[in-house]
């Protein structure tokens, strides 16, 4: 039986030169001006491509804000959650393929539960 597993992928990368982004999903920079995404859709599609590769098939749902403290630096941002129905090895060989695609130093994997098709 598979299981139901959730992987949150960023919007933007988090380095503080890049800014941050806001509940509109406009990015804005330190100084209030505004710049375009590196995890644009062509970026997403690429990661897309390969998870369902992987596993045939996903659920992707609207951007979420997450909050988290990394060596006391606080980090605020939205986040892309992606439901995939699959064993614990490919869900960590799709985390790790995005912990390389987003330059991420961690990717945050949750066990929803079990899943079947009926």
């Amino acid at each position: 039986m598979k299981k139901l597993f959730e992987i949150l992928i960023p919007v933007a990368p988090n380095e503080e030169n890049q800014g941050v982004c806001d509940d509109r999903l406009t990015f804005v920079n330190k100084n209030g001006g505004l710049y375009n995404p590196i995890f644009n859709d062509n970026h997403n599609l690429d990661f897309e491509t390969f998870a369902i590769g992987k596993v045939g098939g996903m659920s992707k749902f609207p951007a979420i804000r997450g909050v988290w403290i990394d060596n006391g630096q606080i980090y605020a941002e939205k986040m892309i959650p992606y439901r995939f129905a699959c064993d614990e090895n490919l869900i960590r060989e799709i985390a790790e393929f995005a912990k390389t695609h987003y330059e991420q130093k961690s990717i945050f994997v949750a066990e929803i539960g079990t899943a079947e098709f009926l």
